[in-house]
């Protein structure tokens, strides 16, 4: 998959991707109570990892790419739904926030369908979710902060691209 997005998009990515690295460990450890459950994490984790890996990997850098490319933990979608919109966004598998959360947004943990049914969809993208019992598209993708800011901020200087 080749994306084409602006270098603060693609600093933004690769600075995500450090970050949940980072929090790899403490993920899949929320799930060592169950062999089968840990093993299906990590599995999952390095999945995830590894794509956008791949997406960075292949990024197309433009300057004329404003908005955020794809679907990615910490995200939200505008989706448009008949004639109304909603957002829905992603956090990790144990947890999160996303600071920009409106009334009436729905939140989907990494690893449930209707998050894995947005994962790495792009704007205009059709997505069916079962929490609406239907399909609808992806207007516009926001990048929210999934990070604890204290713990992340030193990050984003020590690991930019």
């Amino acid at each position: 998959m080749r994306v084409t997005m602006s270098k603060q998009i693609y600093q933004y990515l690769a600075n995500h991707l450090v970050y949940v690295h980072h929090q790899k460990l403490k993920v899949i450890k929320s799930y060592s109570y169950d062999y089968d459950a840990y093993t299906s994490m990590l599995k999952y984790m390095n999945n995830y990892i590894g794509h956008l890996e791949h997406i960075i990997d292949n990024a197309i850098i433009s300057q004329e790419a404003s908005e955020p490319p794809i679907m990615i933990f910490g995200s939200t979608a505008v989706i448009s739904w008949n004639d109304v919109q909603t957002e829905c966004g992603i956090v990790l598998p144990n947890g999160g926030y996303l600071t920009r959360r409106l009334p009436g947004a729905q939140i989907f943990t990494a690893g449930s369908p209707d998050a894995q049914a947005l994962l790495f969809k792009k704007v205009g993208d059709k997505v069916t979710l079962q929490a609406f019992g239907g399909s609808g598209r992806i207007d516009r993708i926001i990048y929210d902060s999934i990070f604890e800011q204290e713990q992340y901020a030193p990050e984003i200087e020590r690991f930019a691209v």
